[in-house]
């Protein structure tokens, strides 16, 4: 599982029905926070937390979980991800099911993991949908399913998520559904991300790649 989320593309994922005034606000705080000027993030991300908007609440949790401008709090984290989440914050349904995965700020679930991973995939997050997937391969927090494992590792390599595509790609390579020429294309998009594995996998078959 993926880091949680804490990049600042909160803003590629914002919840529907976000006030525009409040956007400009939280957004911000969230320069803010990547300035490290964590007390203004603070002071301004909490009244728009305090009152309910999802933006805000994703930034405060991260804020609570990593411990900066406040106390650090991974159940408070918990709490302001859950609250996002429900009202649709995709990068909160992400890093909830991170929560869950871990068992950081409440137990350990695999099966809420895995369920606020389809979630959040499902609202276009790209991370989401790696995670998701590999969990769909590997039978995590539920039965496992290959093919819609390939789908949402597709999604997300077309995206441009490099290691959704190694990931594809080396499962391409063999089993029902497998393509050779779909494999070495999905290792080479891979490779150009830069993977240092796709390149091992991909051997002398590099030499095919073209960008």
């Amino acid at each position: 599982m993926t880091r949680l989320f804490i990049s600042l593309c909160i803003f590629l994922a914002l919840a529907p029905g976000s006030v525009l005034a409040d956007r400009d606000d939280v957004a911000t705080a969230a320069n803010a926070l990547k300035a490290g000027r964590y007390g203004e993030a603070v002071q301004l991300a909490k009244p728009l937390s305090d009152a309910g908007n999802p933006d805000a609440q994703l930034l405060m949790g991260i804020l609570y979980f990593g411990g900066l401008g406040v106390a650090k709090s991974p159940n408070k984290a918990f709490e302001l991800y859950t609250k996002a989440a429900e009202q649709g914050q995709a990068a909160a349904m992400h890093n909830l099911a991170t929560m869950y995965y871990r068992g950081e700020g409440t137990n350990i679930n695999f099966g809420l993991s895995r369920d606020w991973n389809r979630k959040a995939a499902e609202n276009g997050l790209v991370v989401a949908q790696h995670d998701y997937a590999s969990m769909l391969r590997s039978g995590v927090g539920g039965p496992p399913d290959r093919q819609k494992a390939r789908f949402w590792f597709k999604k997300a390599a077309d995206a441009g998520y490099a290691n959704a595509a190694y990931k594809l790609g080396l499962m391409l390579r063999s089993g029902p559904g497998s393509n050779a020429r779909a494999s070495v294309a999905y290792l080479c998009k891979a490779a150009y991300g830069n993977h240092p594995e796709a390149r091992q996998a991909l051997g002398s078959n590099i030499q095919h790649c073209r960008r």
